[in-house]
């Protein structure tokens, strides 16, 4: 499969009507995103989802919508995944979803910290805070647009990985300069 390198101004000029994308990032100067990497495998650290132009929800200290220029300012690797596939009502499901969960009291957006732990020890299904997630946790809302996606408990390179196997998604890099 081919990817696509795009520029900072190509994402910034993504409209509402090609959203959402599905989004992986690598923080090339983090000792902690090199740690996650080292451990699970993969490019990929952090997952997050484009579904308003210019802006990512992102599962950090609490899951927020934040600019996505804040992933562009050099330091990130990004790769961002979409599908013609994906039905207009099923994109908007998705959109709702995820806005849904940026609604709710901070906390219960909070970062799962003892998934993290779970993840170390391989037990991430029964060591974890069922109404805490981690940022690859929000991939279960995948389901919504394409009912094949069937992973539990994924790494963002597990998404990835997935991504790439799927007929008919397309994937665009970041890689700064």
């Amino acid at each position: 499969m081919d990817t696509e390198e795009v520029t900072r101004e190509q994402i910034l000029a993504i409209p509402q009507e090609k959203l959402p994308l599905l989004v992986v990032s690598r923080n090339l100067y983090s000792h902690l995103a090199t740690e996650i990497v080292r451990q699970r495998g993969g490019p990929y650290n952090h997952y997050m989802m484009m579904i308003h132009p210019k802006k990512v929800a992102s599962q950090d200290l609490l899951f927020r919508e934040i600019p996505i220029n804040n992933y562009l300012k050099g330091e990130h690797l990004l790769k961002l995944w979409s599908c013609p596939y994906w039905l207009g009502i099923k994109r908007q499901r998705f959109i709702r979803e995820i806005e849904e969960g940026l609604k709710k009291p901070w906390w219960l957006r909070g970062y799962d910290w003892l998934q993290i732990l779970g993840y170390k020890l391989h037990l991430e299904k029964w060591i974890q805070l069922p109404i805490l997630k981690v940022c690859s946790s929000w991939g279960d809302k995948i389901r919504i647009l394409d009912s094949a996606y069937d992973l539990d408990n994924p790494t963002p390179e597990a998404i990835n990985e997935w991504c790439k196997t799927q007929q008919g998604y397309k994937s665009f890099k970041f890689i700064p300069d």
